[in-house]
């Protein structure tokens, strides 16, 4: 299978075990959703303390597209704040920066129209790290293109983290096991 295939299938193991209780869907405030920064983001709750009920289904490897697949899934813990953070795996799968800014913002389109109760969305800038530094151009355009997207939706907001993995404009090897 695709590395797509996978991470739907990930996704999928995963949600059915955590998401449903009693059968019950599970509505959530925060949700966090992305690639393997997000999936190895254990302590987030505590990061992120002064919000209530944060959940997060970020999976490794996964790339713009597979949450474009994956949205009905999403669209199912009816978040009211989520955050999102993706596009560096979509480099080296041959993705161009345009590519990845329309499929991020027919998601946030998507799940605005069927979540009526999101009402933020903190759209995380992708940042260089040591072994994709060479797609420093195309994460530039990619986060130019990302700012375009928080101008032209009123819900969505920039958050800029490129430069607190950079050491005199280099990414820093130390943030990167």
């Amino acid at each position: 299978p695709s590395s797509a295939d996978l991470s739907v299938m990930v996704f999928e193991s995963f949600d059915a075990l955590t998401r449903f209780s009693w059968n019950v869907l599970r509505d959530v405030d925060t949700l966090i959703i992305g690639h393997s920064y997000t999936e190895l983001w254990t302590n987030y709750k505590n990061d992120l303390s002064n919000f209530e009920d944060v959940y997060n289904i970020g999976i490794g490897g996964s790339v713009s597209f597979d949450w474009n697949d994956m949205e009905e899934n999403v669209a199912a813990y009816s978040p009211t704040t989520l955050i999102f953070m993706i596009g560096i795996n979509d480099f080296p799968r041959g993705l161009s920066p345009e590519e990845i800014a329309n499929n991020v913002r027919t998601l946030l389109i998507n799940l605005k129209a069927k979540v009526p109760t999101l009402e933020e969305v903190a759209l995380v800038s992708i940042n260089r790290t040591v072994t994709h530094d060479q797609f420093k151009a195309q994460i530039e355009t990619t986060n130019n293109l990302y700012r375009n997207i928080v101008n032209d939706l009123s819900y969505v907001h920039y958050a800029d983290v490129d430069n607190a993995f950079l050491t005199n404009g280099t990414p820093d090897a130390k943030y990167f096991t």
